[in-house]
């Protein structure tokens, strides 16, 4: 079964056509946690993180209230050990609705314009929970019976209680985290040419975002 939700796929879509670390560190694992786990990513702090860093406005900020949802979006772009990578802050607030309860997200997406398998199995470690689920070049047809192209797509979903990431075991679990805002979905995408992440914390009711 799969618990981890994913941001409507045109915010990363989006991202994707619109756009120091340490030595010691793959360039995208770095830039993920100093703009995205060390923000939580909250996308006034991921703002002041980039810019301090010496990031580039590229696009925005976009502010959408349309249906089916609403979203805010910003990115920038910044040079990380020679590779070019971009960073964007979503919040994305949709009211209640019928028999629908409110879903307000914040996200951190980085994109890195080459192949870093480093910084992938990084973040990975990082994440420290398996995959809900894994899709692979083979693993799935796209329109006339091809191949889907060459991207691994990793999916996460976890908790975090105090300092750990606890796995989403059941909807128990699942409904647990939602209330007390504390669940996470993470998703790594790599290919022969780049590295992604999207990191999204689920606020519940809340729409604070600082």
């Amino acid at each position: 079964m799969r618990f981890a939700r994913i941001l409507p796929i045109a915010v990363l879509v989006i991202v994707c056509l619109l756009g120091g670390a340490s030595a010691a560190e793959p360039p995208l694992f770095s830039a993920f946690k100093k703009f995205c786990a060390e923000t939580n990513a909250k996308p006034n702090s991921v703002k002041a993180a980039i810019e301090g860093a010496g990031g580039r406005l590229s696009k925005g900020p976009v502010d959408s209230d349309g249906w089916p949802f609403a979203v805010g979006l910003t990115i920038w772009d910044i040079t990380i050990d020679g590779r070019d990578v971009n960073v964007s802050a979503s919040a994305q607030r949709i009211p209640s609705r019928s028999n629908k309860a409110a879903y307000n997200a914040d996200s951190c997406i980085l994109n890195e314009f080459a192949a870093d398998d480093a910084s992938v199995e990084a973040i990975r470690k990082w994440i420290g929970v398996l995959p809900g689920n894994v899709m692979r070049p083979d693993d799935s047809l796209v329109g006339n019976g091809k191949k889907a192209s060459g991207v691994t797509i990793y999916n996460y979903s976890y908790a975090v209680v105090g300092d750990s990431h606890v796995p989403i075991k059941d909807q128990t679990s699942l409904h647990e985290a939602e209330r007390r805002g504390r669940y996470w979905s993470v998703v790594v995408l790599s290919d022969s040419h780049s590295a992604s992440v999207q990191f999204t914390h689920e606020l519940g009711s809340s729409t604070e975002s600082r």
